[in-house]
């Protein structure tokens, strides 16, 4: 499990995934469609942005 900084509305929340799309998959169901967050790799500091489709 890697960690990763989800980003949302202007705040952080920390969470475990397999990979960026599981977190994304596992978080997109909080989200409207349309609304955008990122998530960022803890380790990497890879940042992706996300829309919820």
């Amino acid at each position: 499990m890697r960690k990763y900084t989800l980003y949302y509305n202007q705040k952080s929340m920390l969470i475990q995934a397999e990979s960026f799309d599981m977190a994304y998959a596992g978080n997109k169901s909080w989200f409207t469609s349309g609304y955008v967050f990122f998530i960022e790799d803890m380790e990497t500091k890879e940042l992706r942005k996300y829309v919820v489709e």
